[in-house]
């Protein structure tokens, strides 16, 4: 009698050990895990009424009471096991919602501080364009128009921080596309069009920065001084990789002159010295050719664009 009394404790706590293995799949969100372990509980235990039903219909049971208090013992084991497993589960689950939620609070704030600042500066864009209609010297009103559109990059690349999918990358097609529009809106016409050759693949924000300022400097040169005296021409702009380096390339087919940024004494002014300082921090080189035309090669280590999550961004017009 004393047998069949611990053969039923121990199958009723397999059982019980079976379903609470069972209930933890919707606790812990670990199926194939828990799934499998309350089966294998559950046959056990379905062993061990096997061996009841003989004990009490057929007599044919043969009991070791060392055998089944062994056995009383592991299914207590067992027991514990499942609820030391699933409060392991458990913990882990909490910490995988918690992290979730932190990152979502920080992509929130990200974004929040993209979006601030990307009205800050438009809001200083704006004042710059109110300075620069009401400037009465000539000097002064380009001076501001200078500063205007070389902020208007990093507007432009706060924009695409707030509205992307990721922080850490921006397409080159929309980002350089978005940068020359904003200066063509400033210093261009209907006889000068821009065309675009841009690989299709994210760079570093931390590259795309000094790029788009660069395509701003020698977009604004060649719009306000390949082309005097309002005779149409062409800008293009083209991001390549080549082997192991990224080449961009800015040309027009203007006047020629390759010193567009060069001062009365012959050295270069603030926008040639910009751009050659920004290439070098980037570990670049710069080329310029002329005539025919003017063509600046900028010349990249490849590791500054790469791969990325994210779609592609659709092919982008000429404008």
């Amino acid at each position: 009698m004393l047998g069949v009394i611990v053969l039923s404790l121990s199958t009723a706590i397999q059982y019980f050990t079976a379903v609470t293995a069972a209930l933890s799949i919707r606790k812990t969100h670990h199926f194939a895990s828990w799934a499998l372990l309350s089966a294998a509980l559950f046959l056990m235990a379905v062993r061990r009424t096997v061996s009841i039903y003989n004990t009490w219909h057929a007599g044919t049971a043969v009991y070791d009471a060392t055998a089944e208090t062994v056995a009383l013992v592991i299914s207590i084991m067992m027991l514990f096991a499942v609820f030391g497993l699933r409060s392991i589960f458990t913990a882990g689950r909490r910490r995988e919602l918690e992290l979730s939620t932190a990152v979502a609070n920080h992509e929130v704030l990200a974004r929040e501080v993209n979006h601030r600042v990307k009205n800050s500066l438009s809001v200083i864009s704006s004042l710059l364009s109110l300075q620069e209609h009401a400037a009465t010297d000539p000097a002064t009103a380009e001076a501001l128009r200078r500063a205007r559109t070389r902020l208007n990059g990093i507007v432009v690349l706060y924009e695409m921080l707030h509205t992307g999918s990721t922080f850490l990358n921006v397409h080159a097609q929309r980002y350089i596309h978005d940068v020359a529009a904003g200066i063509a809106g400033a210093y261009g016409s209907a006889e000068h069009t821009i065309s675009y050759d841009i690989v299709d693949e994210p760079l570093d924000v931390r590259f795309a920065q000094p790029i788009g300022i660069i395509v701003n400097e020698l977009v604004t040169n060649s719009l306000k001084h390949a082309f005097p005296d309002g005779r149409p021409g062409k800008i293009a702009i083209s991001l390549k990789r080549a082997a192991e380096a990224l080449v961009l390339t800015v040309s027009d087919d203007g006047v020629g002159v390759a010193d567009h940024d060069a001062t009365q004494d012959g050295k270069h002014g603030f926008g040639r010295e910009l751009v050659q300082s920004l290439v070098e921090q980037l570990a670049g080189t710069i080329t310029c050719t002329s005539p025919p035309g003017t063509t600046y090669t900028l010349t990249f280590p490849a590791s500054h664009g790469g791969p990325a999550a994210g779609s592609k961004s659709p092919a982008v017009p000429s404008s």
